[in-house]
């Protein structure tokens, strides 16, 4: 059957505008590289979340406790959400001391006066919620939106990480670790979101993992999760984009972090853990430049994205050369608080 010449000459005009868009984003993405190699020695300028709202969840500790500190220090109000009511209630405490320029006792130093002029102090308020109870984290923002208004930047960072071999994981387990890590990310941009829609800005910050961008044995589930937290994050900042709205985020992935002693689990690393106040400086640093992905360490990320570009063979040889080996000792997840 021959081809009209009418859609012929369709098909060769879509052929050519394609074939130029393609040229046009190839130039323009020569342009992004280099801005990016300038951006390493010229870096973008920090916005200014001063007298912002902050949400953190898993505040009680690790990255979420350094969050909240950090946070409130750049003069942010911070909301601690935790399920450990105890261990919540002393970051808050913690945060609250900076009116006097006292040490906690992690031996952070909060600087009285906000650190800065012009920067008030923030302060710290604490809230108990299990964020995997989709009706409780909504119960929660009608009650933070009543007292405060507003959140401006969610920062979803409360999670589990068991390590077990996924034969020896129970159901219950994994259906325990989809719930924490990643279906709370989805009630709480769920619950916090609308509020930024109708102010016009925003800012979510989501907290994933090196495993959610190359798998960990005896971390299955876990690394299921973070992968998942990873494309939540991608597809929301273009649905943003494509509704034209003004609401950032970024999504962080950090290697293993120094951050519990409970876990029942034995590291083999060839890097070092990282520093719990080391990760979250650099996460802000990400949400105060608007990056939608940065890894810490952020050579890390390239490495992650090269690898799957390599055969199974050669990308198998280098995992083993940056070797990350899990084992497990025995202890039921449900002895583990939300992290």
């Amino acid at each position: 059957m021959e081809t009209s010449p009418i859609k012929s000459e369709k098909q060769l005009l879509e052929t050519c505008k394609f074939l130029l868009a393609v040229l046009s984003v190839l130039l323009r993405t020569v342009g992004y590289v280099i801005r990016a190699a300038w951006r390493l020695l010229r870096p973008v300028p920090l916005k200014d979340v001063n007298g912002q709202i902050a949400l953190v969840t898993g505040a009680g500790h690790g990255i979420g406790r350094q969050l909240a500190i950090q946070l409130s220090q750049l003069g942010c109000d911070v909301i601690c959400v935790d399920i450990n009511a105890e261990s919540n209630q002393q970051v808050v405490d913690i945060i609250n001391k900076q009116n006097s320029g006292e040490n906690d006792n992690d031996g952070v130093v909060i600087k009285g006066k906000g650190g800065s002029a012009g920067m008030r102090p923030g302060q710290a308020f604490a809230y108990s919620c299990d964020v995997s109870d989709r009706l409780a984290v909504f119960r929660l923002a009608a009650e933070v939106c009543s007292r405060f208004g507003r959140v401006d930047i969610l920062v979803n960072n409360a999670g589990i990480m068991p390590p077990q071999p996924i034969l020896d994981t129970d159901p219950a387990d994994v259906v325990n670790i989809v719930n924490i890590n990643l279906l709370a990310h989805f009630w709480t941009i769920m619950a916090f979101l609308p509020k930024m829609i109708e102010n016009g800005s925003g800012h979510i910050v989501a907290v994933s993992s090196m495993a959610g961008l190359s798998g960990l044995a005896n971390k299955v589930p876990y690394s299921a999760t973070k992968f998942g937290v990873a494309g939540l994050m991608d597809a929301l900042a273009e649905e943003f984009k494509l509704k034209s709205q003004n609401i950032m985020t970024t999504c962080a992935h950090p290697y293993f972090v120094q951050t519990r002693d409970d876990i029942p689990e034995v590291l083999d690393l060839r890097l070092p853990q990282l520093a719990p106040s080391y990760v979250a400086k650099a996460i802000i640093q990400a949400m105060l430049r608007n990056q939608e992905s940065v890894s810490i360490p952020c050579q890390l990320r390239f490495f992650a994205h090269l690898l799957r570009m390599l055969p199974q063979d050669a990308r198998h040889a280098w995992r083993d050369v940056f070797y990350t080996k899990v084992s497990t000792v025995n202890q039921p997840i449900s002895s583990l608080t939300i992290a």
